[in-house]
């Protein structure tokens, strides 16, 4: 670690205050450079090993001449971080990301130059958060939704049955073995056996199913097909025929789903889905409250924040799109589209965290636990539940943070003047 002394000064001066934005122009007193330089050597010669001399016994000018290049830039890294310490001390200084050096300046003679980039806290000033007024949703059972989802679950259970003579038709569904071919060899993955096709929908191969048409079974056939807009030429046989057999709305088919009768199934199915209107709902309310929160405070957000935020939401993006391929430019378009929602999102953290202080807040030992007690109730072996205490462990910080967050919203929605609207 360099070593100052009070007669010796750095410059430093403010470019710009803008928003959460400091900027400064910092000059480092060469002979301080030089003197960080010098402990550096003294350092080294501690540890290194050179040739013919023990660890620690090489002289001076040799480390110097062996590794001066390398003595320099880790006493230009070492004294950086004090001079970085000694602004933020000196502009009383609050960074909320880890500030940033730019335009570094380094030559004999000169003093070390560079220009400093910190973000700070922003100053929020909760407003409107107490007695907001909002409006909730309520949603009623749509008997035509219960319906719908009877049906799916007919769909679900229906059972295929081979049709022994006949033609197939679009309502059909067909086992096939197949080759597809091009300049007359077999494309990758282009043969297979027992291959079911439903003839009712879309296909990858693009004229399959118009081939297939009022063929047999046992029949074989060749036609031309396209994939992915190529021309390829198709070889199937017919393996076999089917239909799908949609079980009887009745009280033997909500008995095989574990219900007494049909009406019972019903009942559940609306149960199920009040459940699921209740959630819709309240997920609305939170979401206008936020959006209140957000109108009635706004303020600048540190931009590497925002930047980071983005981040992390493009990777919850990208991680659902299951290996899908995307090219830079289209990460960097959907970057791009995301960040308002980032800025939201690093905005209200702020208000939160500022309201939770206000307010005294915070996440109970208690809490934390029944948190964790929570998560273990998901695991299946030993294994796993040391997993989740380690993760707990590490993350205690985090997870109380999330805790705290969730009381202050909470304490807002207790607080709310709600009107409720049937839907």
């Amino acid at each position: 670690m360099a070593i100052w002394t009070p007669t010796q000064k750095l410059k430093t001066t403010k470019l710009e205050e803008k928003g959460t934005l400091r900027r400064y122009k910092v000059e480092v007193p060469e002979d301080k450079l030089e003197e960080a330089a010098q402990n550096m050597l003294v350092r080294m010669q501690l540890t290194v090993r050179l040739p013919g001399f023990r660890q620690g016994k090489a002289p001076l000018e040799m480390v110097k001449r062996q590794l001066g290049d390398r003595v320099r830039a880790e006493a230009v890294e070492d004294l950086l971080k004090q001079v970085i310490g000694d602004v933020i001390k000196e502009q009383d200084l609050r960074p909320i990301t880890m500030p940033e050096v730019k335009d570094l300046h380094l030559q004999n003679g000169k003093p070390l130059s560079f220009e400093l980039q910190v973000e700070v806290a922003p100053n929020v000033d909760p407003k409107g958060y107490k007695g907001i007024s909002v409006t909730k949703n309520e949603y009623a059972v749509d008997e035509k939704d219960i319906d719908e989802r009877v049906k799916q679950l007919q769909e679900g259970n229906a059972r295929l049955e081979a049709v022994e003579d006949g033609v197939i038709a679009e309502n059909h569904y067909v086992v096939i073995n197949f080759e597809l071919t091009r300049d007359g060899k077999t494309i990758e993955g282009g043969s297979g056996k027992g291959e079911l096709v439903d003839m009712s929908s879309e296909q990858t191969i693009d004229g399959l199913t118009q081939g297939l048409l009022g063929a047999k079974r046992g029949d074989e056939k060749e036609f031309e097909v396209k994939i992915e807009k190529k021309d390829t030429h198709a070889k199937v046989k017919i393996v076999e025929v089917k239909n799908k057999i949609i079980p009887a709305l009745d009280d033997d088919f909500a008995k095989d789903l574990g219900f007494d009768t049909l009406d019972a199934l019903k009942e559940k199915l609306r149960e199920i889905v009040k459940g699921e209107n209740e959630r819709k709902s309240d997920h609305e309310l939170q979401r206008e409250i936020e959006e209140k929160l957000l109108s009635d405070n706004k303020f600048d957000v540190p931009a590497r924040m925002v930047d980071q935020q983005a981040d992390y939401m493009l990777q919850r993006i990208t991680g659902r799109l299951n290996g899908q391929k995307i090219s830079e430019k289209e990460l960097a378009d959907l970057k791009e589209k995301i960040r308002p929602d980032a800025e939201k999102s690093v905005r209200m953290q702020f208000i939160i965290s500022e309201i939770a202080h206000r307010d005294k807040v915070e996440a109970t030992d208690e809490e934390f636990q029944a948190e964790l007690e929570q998560a273990l109730e998901g695991t299946e072996n030993d294994a796993q539940k040391k997993e989740v205490r380690e993760t707990f462990a590490k993350r205690e910080n985090d997870i109380r943070a999330a805790l705290r967050e969730r009381k202050v919203l909470k304490s807002i929605r207790d607080a709310a003047k709600i009107k409720t609207v049937k839907v």
